[in-house]
């Protein structure tokens, strides 16, 4: 029988010192960093490698906020990649991963990448990898540290780089001369890592000769579409004295997306206007349809550029039916009973 003291068992004493002795090798010797989140739950961390071809991870976003809106159009996060050499680069069946041991990768279609040419890769946790679209990788990158991995199509590590905590709109970006990365609000996505080029990103265009000229968010009777609906309308107008290429161009009911919708290859002319059925139609071809709607209780309207920069913000109040909000000659907006395509 063993011997108790009060109720306590004398034969715990040697399991809580082994316990203890344990205790004490884990934190000192086995694990002297503590203990450790398991990679799902923290940021994942690579063997740094420098880049052993031309092409390069030259620049990236983590907490992309309100920077750059990106071609999705959702202020994606992005990585752009740089061919820094003389000849192109055929990088088809390369692929980039922020975690070597997972089967989440994004692997490049048919790519030839060119001389001194640039390419972003959206990782927004959805894969897609068509040509002629932007690319989008199914991984996210953590703006609390990450890792970044570049393999070419035999799977040979062509570069790994961990990725420090980024604040918001913070770009890690290579600085050419010296060949290392550092943390910056100068982000230059699709572009060389200068002030100059994120200065082109980021101005105000004021002098654009673009300008809403109408909107309605309650069409009854004016103008029906190729369906015979009557779809809400925004009308374009180009009062400069040269033609105006509108490819790219953006329209969105949120500022915080200014590309939301993006214009086709069309033009507008000196003096001429443009008609946008604000529809929410989508693959409609011989008519201009925004994948968007207007709130017939107000809300604003954007035109931007296809660099995503704002040309012009109308806040629009509520309209009644077939009223339109109108440009006069002095650059004022009035309410009044308007039809496209014809002088306010």
């Amino acid at each position: 029988m063993k011997r108790r003291i009060g109720r306590f068992p004398l034969w715990l004493i040697p399991c809580c010192v082994l316990m203890l002795a344990l205790g004490y090798l884990a934190q000192c010797h086995w694990l002297p960093g503590g203990w450790k989140l398991t990679k799902s739950s923290a940021a994942n961390t690579a063997v740094q490698i420098a880049p052993v071809s031309k092409v390069v991870i030259s620049e990236l976003m983590s907490s992309n906020k309100t920077a750059w809106p990106g071609e999705p159009g959702l202020y994606s996060d992005w990585v752009e990649l740089h061919n820094t050499g003389d000849r192109p680069v055929d990088i088809t069946g390369w692929t980039l991963t922020d975690n070597p041991d997972s089967r989440i990768k994004f692997a490049f279609p048919e790519q030839v990448l060119e001389p001194d040419a640039y390419l972003i890769v959206y990782p927004t946790g959805t894969l897609r990898a068509e040509p002629g679209h932007p690319y989008e990788a199914p991984f996210r990158l953590s703006s609390a540290g990450d890792a970044l991995m570049l393999y070419d199509g035999e799977g040979n590590i062509m570069q790994s780089m961990n990725v420090p905590a980024l604040a918001a709109d913070t770009a890690y970006a290579l600085e050419g001369a010296s060949e290392s990365y550092r943390a910056t609000g100068i982000f230059t996505p699709g572009m060389a890592n200068t002030r100059s080029n994120h200065a082109l990103l980021t101005q105000v265009i004021a002098d654009s000769p673009l300008v809403i000229e109408k909107v309605m968010a309650v069409n009854r009777s004016t103008i029906r579409d190729g369906d015979g609906d009557w779809p809400d309308w925004v009308e374009i107008r180009n009062g400069g004295r040269e033609t105006v290429d509108l490819t790219g161009y953006g329209l969105s009911d949120d500022p915080q997306k200014p590309l939301k919708w993006r214009f086709p290859a069309c033009s507008i002319g000196p003096g001429e206007g443009i008609t946008v059925f604000l529809s929410g139609k989508t693959g409609k071809t011989g008519e201009l349809h925004a994948s968007f709607k207007l709130a017939a209780e107000g809300e604003p309207i954007c035109l931007s550029a296809p660099s995503g920069n704002l040309i012009q913000r109308l806040d629009i109040d509520i309209l009644g039916p077939d009223q339109a909000l109108v440009r006069d000659a002095s650059g004022a907006y009035t309410v009044q009973n308007a039809k496209p395509g014809r002088a306010n």
